[in-house]
């Protein structure tokens, strides 16, 4: 083989080990799960609940959501970092007020979890004595859980 030609099928070769490395690698990545908990000044109605969906889309177009209109709490799972002033001008116009932005759980990628992500583990409930509290996190870890899944296999 010419020494020209030698070259041209190695570097073929070297791209190809390459690209499926690199993609084999991204796909093993997990987004980072965040969850927030997020307190209005007033009850949350069902026309200004829009507007809480709509400001969060607008930093992540997949957050899960958990709404408690009566208590004034939004729980918000989500792999970006919430801008609290972004979010804040977003629910304006729905005439809401942030009285308390927390972010209650951060973490990355489940230790236990192969590529792909099928030995994930199943989200623990953590008992606080709230028990409105912990049922809705336990239900935003949950719906998390789900998506991600729904994710990695696809509707069945």
């Amino acid at each position: 083989m010419k020494p020209r030609l030698a070259f041209r099928a190695y570097v073929l070769r070297s791209g190809i080990v390459l690209s499926v490395c690199t993609a084999s690698t991204l796909k093993a990545q997990q987004p980072a799960e965040h969850l927030y908990e997020i307190v209005f000044g007033t009850p949350i109605t069902p026309s200004q609940e829009k507007f809480v969906h709509e400001g969060l889309r607008s930093q992540d177009p997949d957050p899960v959501v958990v709404v408690a209109h009566a208590e004034k709490k939004v729980w918000v799972g989500t792999s970006a970092i919430l801008d609290q002033e972004l979010f804040r001008d977003a629910l304006a116009p729905g005439g809401l007020q942030i009285t308390d932005f927390v972010l209650i759980h951060e973490s990355g990628r489940s230790s236990g979890a192969d590529a792909s992500g099928t030995n994930e583990a199943l989200p623990e409930y953590v008992s606080t004595g709230d028990v409105q509290r912990d049922n809705s996190i336990y239900d935003l870890k949950k719906r998390l859980w789900l998506s991600r899944r729904h994710m990695i296999h696809g509707a069945k």
